[in-house]
């Protein structure tokens, strides 16, 4: 598993988008410096950079026991409480779970969406911060792969529940 000839630009998105999920970590780990209204306008705006960047990511192949060895992390048990209470009773929202299945609309929880992204993020981090080429190459794979498979989707119900927020007023913080 390498980068390609372009790896000086490959490098500085990969240094961009681990700085933004450590900005995200950083966020979701401790909110209480925010109000409810900041903390919903911050993580929507991280999280439009996040998916953006994470479109941008390379494509690495992984050999079968880099795969194998894939273990997601989960999040600490505090981190859900704390971002639904801080997003009080928009917590819940409404999504289709397929656009292309017109089945019927379910609830999405905006909290558990924000977890998970955390965790897909933080696992990478964790691979990336160690420093050596081959935790680098693995946190790029994992960030990539569970993106298309993951974290990706919940970043789009996250920005959809988050946008309805923010452009239909609903956010102020005696509403939450």
């Amino acid at each position: 598993m390498t980068l390609s000839r372009d790896a000086g630009t490959q490098q500085e998105i990969v240094q961009h988008f681990a700085d933004e999920a450590t900005e995200f970590c950083e966020l979701i780990e401790d909110p209480s410096a925010l109000t409810s209204v900041q903390f919903v306008h911050k993580s929507a705006d991280l999280l439009v950079t996040l998916y953006q960047v994470g479109l941008a990511l390379p494509e690495l192949d992984a050999a079968d026991e880099i795969v194998a060895q894939q273990v997601t992390l989960k999040p600490d048990a505090h981190l859900y409480p704390q971002v639904a209470e801080k997003l009080g009773k928009h917590n819940t929202y409404w999504q289709l779970p397929d656009p292309y299945d017109h089945g019927v609309p379910t609830a999405g929880d905006l909290a558990e969406d924000l977890t998970e992204i955390y965790s897909e993020l933080k696992t990478g981090l964790l691979a990336f911060n160690k420093g050596a080429e081959e935790d680098i190459l693995l946190s790029i794979w994992h960030w990539k792969f569970f993106f298309m498979v993951h974290w990706g989707g919940h970043t789009v119900d996250a920005l959809r529940a988050l946008h309805a927020l923010i452009a239909n007023n609903l956010m102020s913080d005696q509403h939450l």
